[in-house]
């Protein structure tokens, strides 16, 4: 996959247009919707990534949405929109990082993307409402995963002295 470009693109008001990034080979979910453009020579290339989130995730995120947790934009655009962040740090890093930190995680998204996408990375959930955070606690409870996840309340102020904050490849 390394050399596609992707760039996650806001949630678009309804009836707003629409801008071209990019030259050939772009191509775009429907108007109005969240948009992830993938360009290069595979249709199916942002496919390719959706196939790693596994089972677990969709019904996870599902409660995330019907909580509030994660705003009122498609779910399956959020998702897409998360995928747009994994393609671009592996295009950037030649690979996963090493670990990343989700500032304002909400309900978990892009975290628990990241979760499922990068097996290797060690991933940080931050958020600074115990509702939120209670609620991916009870998430990373019930995933395998949950030995590469760290779930924090707070803001990044209340936590820049921990260790694991300074050691991020990503924020």
């Amino acid at each position: 996959m390394h050399g596609h470009r992707v760039n996650p693109v806001p949630h678009s008001r309804p009836g707003s247009k629409t801008r071209q990034v990019g030259g050939p080979g772009i191509r775009t979910a429907e108007e109005g919707k969240a948009q992830v453009m993938v360009e290069g020579d595979s249709p199916g290339a942002l496919e390719q990534y959706r196939r790693r989130l596994g089972h677990q995730l969709e019904p996870q995120l599902r409660r995330s949405f019907e909580l509030g947790f994660l705003g009122t934009m498609p779910m399956e655009d959020q998702v897409d929109h998360a995928l747009g962040f994994v393609v671009i740090l592996e295009d950037e890093l030649d690979g996963a990082p090493p670990s990343v930190i989700d500032l304002g995680t909400g309900g978990g998204v892009p975290g628990l993307v990241l979760v499922c996408c990068w097996p290797d990375t060690r991933v940080v959930l931050m958020d600074a409402s115990e509702r939120r955070t209670n609620f991916l606690h009870e998430v990373l409870e019930e995933w395998p995963v949950a030995h590469r996840a760290e779930v924090v309340r707070g803001g990044l102020r209340s936590w820049a002295g921990r260790k694991t904050c300074g050691n991020a490849s990503v924020l």
